[in-house]
Order: structure tokens, then sequence, then C-alpha cells
């Protein structure tokens, strides 16, 4: 199986081949990588100097499936 297809896409990952289809957390994987370049950056170019990325939030969508109980197109606004 290909590294792509086990990781959290647009439409998921791995969880949409359980049955039932398991909700997930879908980070935004762009964004994750551009505060990850600074901190990877300053650890090789300058030894000694470190930027934790602890604390940093990103941001990220809930991906509803059917394990919660609810019908796949629910977005959680309103009642689904």
């Amino acid at each position: 199986m290909k590294p792509a297809a086990l990781g959290a896409g647009a439409s998921g990952g791995i969880g949409r081949y359980a049955n039932p289809a398991l909700g997930t957390v879908a980070p935004d994987k762009e964004r994750i990588a551009e505060r990850a370049l600074p901190c990877l950056a300053d650890r090789v170019y300058q030894s000694g100097r470190h930027r934790s990325g602890a604390g940093r939030i990103v941001p990220h969508r809930l991906v509803v499936r059917a394990s919660s109980g609810r019908d796949a197109g629910c977005t959680g606004a309103g009642r689904c």
C-alpha cells in the first residue's frame, strides 16, 4: 500500500476503510510544514538554538463518518 493511501488526505485516511467508517481529525498539513521548517532550520544551521513546536496549534477539521452515529454528510452544524 502506498504511504499516501494511509495518511489523512482531503477525504480522510485509513478510517474510511473500517466498517463502520471511523471519524477522524484532518490537520492542515501545509500549515504544519510551514511552521516546522523554521524549527528544523534553526536546529540544523544554528547549533544550540532550539524552537519548541509544543503548544503550536494549526487549523484542522473534523471528518464525521458513520462511527459517530451521524450521516456521513453531517458537518456538525445544526441537527443531523
